[in-house]
């Protein structure tokens, strides 16, 4: 029983108490703490502080004098309350955890004892720290790895401070790491670092945005410098009863395949571009085997085209491996048309897939160290090869791709064919420019010099004959010298008016007009330019056009012609026009007017305006005729 002398004490102490210990310890402490002494061997409270008396709701009065034994825990502590009394009893330290009502509620505590030494008689202390938020986290946190731990998916447990507390079966399962190995560590060992950044940036949109509790990002892990998955984290961040975080969980569905998957059609799609932006046969076929190489990982790949010539399947672009296996001979890879597994999916025009081609009895000259092979014809072009030394080597995702590719490369090599057509095209009409070129030299030389001569010696001989008849002859002669004169230089215009114009700049049509008017027609004529246009163009090759047009309506309407320039505005279209007052265009020759040698006049040259369509052409415009009321040429061209 406790000594009858405690009843005297104070409420909070009792004799033998130490002022600065009291003053310092139970004044103080936000924790609450318990004196006591031994008395016949029962630990009998001497002092009690402020805080213990605030969170047990126990007074000093109430306690002190009384023995430790029934205020260590809740009366229905059980067992460990046992335990703990007969620890206390034997003047043991404690340091444990325990679980009490306060005077709110239950609380967690742990619960520490220790003596105070040079004190008579001997001072013990209990004090209470509180840890109900600590025991609470850890418990649902020991609940979620429960939890964890029976999903089937891969699952991990985080703590605050970022570290790896809990991973499932399912989650080391598919990392192929032992789980000693994952918890402890923090997410970067084993995260990629634009990993790490997506993480951390969606753990704070979470916890920016407490509605929404979810969220989920990409996540790339490596172990030991190799690729293990690509996976999708959907995560959720655990709070506390405050709100506070104490960590996330996540569960991660691997995506590694559809990741890939994803940045092939992304390379894919690349391809597409490059193949379709290919302008020559060559290139097509080069930029087929490099996009099929890196597409399907692949690196055995051929494009065959056809020899016409031969009628042959004939490699044009290979990758250097399967050069390699073929030892550097080209031939070796050369199949007629019809020869095996190649020359026959060729013929059939259907696409064909072995996943042993040795097991084939059409085997021909393909290697059989290739085991699986995917055979897609290109059109009329030829056949796209694609092979592996491994057996089925090449799954549908696989022969997927290959179609795009070979449908793909297929269009580019008709869109380059054309583009090679074109070329040859344009080189053979350049040589025919340069003939054309050539000829205009010879007949600008070695026609008119000679020419030049006679009209020479005939303006001396018109000085020197007094015979009317004699000059009827000669004067013959000069309009034939002239006519010989004309044609040649309208010869020399088309040779030279037929190219593209190459350095346009800005001309005044009006301007050009007028010019072309006061050089070609007769004072007698008239003439009216209503056209307020700039156009881009080549001006000296501007006014030959209306010069011609100019002469073409005082030759056939006569010198006291009506000529009328006016602009167009038609729609889609702009331009302007050249009309007359004559006799219009003879309907027999309206359709082919602008063609060389045609005229209605046996004086003219039919060049006159064949030269005025080579302009027009060279400036991208189209020239029209009509014959209403006189002739009218339009010239026109998009208003855009």
């Amino acid at each position: 029983m406790p000594d009858r002398e405690l009843e005297d004490q104070s409420p909070t102490e009792s004799a033998g108490n130490t002022p600065e210990v009291d003053g310092a310890f139970f004044t103080h402490s936000p924790d609450p703490a318990v004196r006591y002494s031994f008395s016949d061997g029962e630990p009998i409270v001497t002092a009690v502080n402020p805080a213990f008396e605030s969170v047990f709701g126990i007074s000093a009065n109430a306690i002190i004098g009384q023995s430790l034994d029934e205020r260590v825990v809740s009366a229905d502590g059980g067992d460990p309350t046992a335990a703990l009394i007969t620890q206390i009893r034997s003047g043991e330290s404690i340091d444990t955890a325990i679980h009490r009502e306060t005077t709110n509620d239950d609380r967690y505590f742990r619960l520490r004892t220790f003596e105070l030494s040079g004190t008579e008689p001997t001072q013990w202390y209990a004090v209470y720290t509180e840890t109900t938020e600590e025991t609470a986290r850890a418990r649902r946190l020991e609940r979620y790895e429960l939890l964890v731990e029976s999903v089937g998916d891969p699952m991990y447990v985080l703590s605050a401070d970022g570290v790896i507390e809990c991973v499932n079966r399912a989650m080391a399962d598919s990392l192929g790491i032992d789980r000693a190995e994952i918890v402890g560590k923090r997410p970067d060992a084993f995260l990629t670092d634009d990993s790490v950044e997506r993480a951390i940036e969606t753990l704070r949109e979470i916890e920016a945005h407490p509605e929404r509790r979810h969220g989920r990002f990409e996540m790339t892990v490596e172990h030991g410098g190799e690729l293990i998955i690509i996976g999708e984290a959907h995560v959720t961040v655990l709070t506390d009863k405050t709100g506070e975080s104490i960590g996330s969980v996540g569960v991660v569905r691997d995506i590694t395949d559809r990741s890939q998957y994803e940045q092939t059609f992304e390379t894919l799609q690349q391809t597409t571009r490059s193949l379709l932006s290919s302008k020559t046969v060559k290139q097509t076929v080069q930029t087929a085997v490099e996009a099929t190489e890196s597409v399907l990982n692949s690196a055995f790949v051929t494009v065959l085209l056809v020899n016409e010539k031969t009628d042959r399947l004939e490699p044009t672009a290979v990758s250097q491996e399967l050069l390699d296996l073929y030892e550097m001979t080209e031939s070796r890879l050369s199949f007629d048309v019809g020869e095996g597994l190649t020359g026959g999916a060729f013929v059939t025009g259907e696409p064909a897939y072995y996943p042993d081609i040795t097991k084939e009895p059409n085997l021909s000259r393909e290697n059989p160290r290739l085991r699986s092979v995917i055979l897609h014809p290109l059109g009329e072009h030829g056949l796209l090869l694609i092979g592996s030394d491994l057996f089925d080597d090449f799954d549908q995702i696989d022969r997927d791709f290959a179609e795009i590719l070979a449908a793909t490369t297929e269009a580019a090599l008709d869109g380059a064919a054309h583009h090679d057509a074109l070329k040859q095209r344009e080189q053979e009409l350049q040589r025919q420019n340069d003939r054309l070129e050539a000829f205009a030299s010879v007949v600008s030389h070695d026609l008119r010099n000679p020419m030049n001569v006679a009209q020479g010696y005939t303006n001396l001989l018109e000085a020197a004959i007094d015979d009317d008849d004699a000059l009827g002859y000669l004067h013959r002669t000069t309009d034939a010298l002239d006519r010989m004169e004309t044609l040649i230089n309208n010869l020399l215009s088309l040779a030279r008016e037929g190219t593209a114009v190459e350095n346009p700049v800005p001309v005044a049509i009006d301007s050009v007009a007028a010019d072309a008017w006061a050089s070609t027609a007769p004072d007698t004529a008239t003439v009216t330019i209503d056209v307020d246009m700039t156009v881009a163009g080549d001006r000296s090759r501007l006014q030959q056009l209306f010069e011609n047009l100019f002469s073409n309506a005082v030759e056939h309407a006569g010198e006291r012609v009506t000529v009328t320039v006016r602009a167009i505005a038609d729609g889609d279209e702009r331009g302007f026009y050249v009309a007359d007052d004559g006799p219009g265009v003879d309907s027999d020759i309206a359709e082919s007017v602008f063609e060389w040698g045609v005229t209605s006049d046996a004086e003219g040259t039919g060049l006159g305006l064949a030269i005025v369509s080579e302009i027009a052409d060279a400036h991208g415009w189209d020239v029209r005729v009509q014959s209403d009321n006189g002739a009218r040429f339009e010239l026109r061209w998009p208003s855009s």
